[in-house]
């Protein structure tokens, strides 16, 4: 990574918070744009969480997870009023370990309800909320989503993460890093909201005691593509693969 790239990604200084965090608040205003994602990559079934999110253009809904979650070309989720429907793949970047799915769903102007991503940066020490799908934390007869609570801590390299590399991942890349209880079966893939409720992350895995996030700097760039694909193709784009 260049010097001005590292520049571009560095956190704002840690600052006092003046205003109240209400977790549960944030949580329940974006629970119905968090979806249960599943698929069958390499390592077998994964079930994990994804969001909706905007390329920009006029009646584009997409789903945003993890590339370890999403990694088939069409894979079901499932809203939180209980409904399935198939995705299919937009685009995977293998760098930055996201996937983009592109989602036709039924009354979508009502199921399909995007979070805003803050690709600005989050100052240390601030709050997040980690959304997690309905069968997240290992309960499988879960009927509503999940949250847990953390606290960015900084940026660090991919490398110091040794767990679930994938062929195609750029190893020098900054993720987020947040403590906290963030390990959580079911949680991959899922948003990680400011107080704002704003996107500031995919989670990406957790341990005991931290969790790590890819940038949603890295989010928007991915939908920034599909948008110019979208623009030049007249509203089409065929799986855009970034290695």
């Amino acid at each position: 990574m260049d010097d001005s790239s590292s520049e571009r990604l560095k956190l704002p200084a840690e600052t006092a918070h003046t205003s109240a965090f209400n977790a549960h608040d944030i949580f329940a205003h974006a629970s119905n744009s968090v979806v249960e994602v599943n698929s069958h990559p390499p390592a077998g079934q994964e079930v994990g969480t994804g969001f909706f999110v905007s390329s920009g253009l006029p009646n584009s809904c997409e789903v945003a997870t993890a590339a370890h979650v999403g990694h088939d070309y069409q894979v079901p989720i499932t809203t939180v009023d209980g409904h399935s429907h198939y995705v299919h793949l937009e685009l995977l970047d293998k760098r930055h370990e996201i996937a983009i799915y592109g989602a036709q769903v039924p009354n979508s102007e009502a199921v399909c309800k995007p979070l805003t991503i803050d690709s600005s940066g989050e100052a240390k020490g601030e709050p997040i909320v980690v959304v997690g799908a309905n069968s997240a934390d290992g309960d499988a007869t879960a009927t509503d989503h999940n949250y847990r609570t953390g606290t960015i801590e900084g940026l660090h390299k991919r490398t110091e993460y040794p767990a679930r590399q994938l062929p195609g991942e750029d190893l020098t890349r900054p993720m987020m890093q947040a403590n906290g209880n963030l390990k959580a079966p079911g949680y991959s893939g899922g948003p990680w909201l400011d107080g704002k409720g704003e996107v500031v992350g995919v989670h990406a895995v957790g341990a005991n005691g931290f969790g790590v996030a890819e940038l949603p700097q890295f989010l928007q760039e991915d939908l920034d593509i599909i948008k110019a694909e979208r623009t030049k193709n007249g509203g089409k784009v065929k799986p855009i693969v970034i290695e």
